[in-house]
């Protein structure tokens, strides 16, 4: 089955493609201002966050910087390429 029939079909007045995104930012936008709720407000939650910032030793934070984004780019790269290849059944 090709994602050609599912790009552009209407849904709503929306396509599929605007109805995922705006999903996606609505949950997002949520989350930024729930979350802090539950900790007991935005000071709290910021101390929380700086906390587990600082506790890490230095070559965590290293790797969390500079090795996680490098290899999540190149298997979303992987990931993409090889989702674009048609191969004819």
């Amino acid at each position: 089955m090709s994602l050609d029939n599912v790009k552009g079909k209407a849904c709503g007045g929306f396509s599929v493609n605007r109805w995922l995104t705006s999903l996606a930012l609505t949950l997002l936008w949520c989350n930024l201002f729930t979350i802090p709720l539950f900790y007991g407000g935005w000071s709290r939650y910021l101390s929380l966050q700086h906390r587990v910032i600082e506790s890490p030793s230095t070559h965590s934070k290293v790797y969390l910087v500079a090795i996680v984004p490098f290899t999540a780019g190149t298997f979303e790269e992987v990931i993409s390429r090889l989702s674009s290849i048609e191969i004819p059944i």
